[in-house]
C-alpha cells in the first residue's frame, strides 16, 4: 500500500538541506547585488538614498544600522 502523504512532506536530509541553503544565499546574493545597482545609479545621479537595507528591520528589528553621507545603512533582523 502507498502511503497518502505526497513524497515532498518527507524530512529533508543534511544534503538536501545544505542544497536548499545554497539556493536561498545564492538568489540572496542576486537581490542585493540588484538593488545594489540600484542604489549605485540613484546616487551617481544626484538622488538621495534615505536608506539602504539588506533584509528587513520590522519594528525597528535591526542586527546593525549605521549612518554615512545622510544614508543610513541597515542589516535587517529577517
Amino acid at each position: 500500500m502507498t502511503s497518502i502523504l505526497p513524497f515532498a512532506l518527507a524530512l529533508p536530509t543534511a544534503g538536501s538541506a545544505f542544497a536548499i541553503l545554497k539556493v536561498v544565499l545564492g538568489f540572496g546574493l542576486v537581490i542585493f547585488l540588484h538593488e545594489l545597482g540600484h542604489f549605485l545609479m540613484a546616487r551617481r545621479n544626484g538622488v538621495f538614498v534615505e536608506k539602504f537595507a539588506i533584509g528587513f528591520d520590522f519594528f525597528g528589528l535591526k542586527l546593525a544600522s549605521w549612518e554615512r553621507g545622510g544614508t543610513e545603512y541597515v542589516v535587517g533582523l529577517f
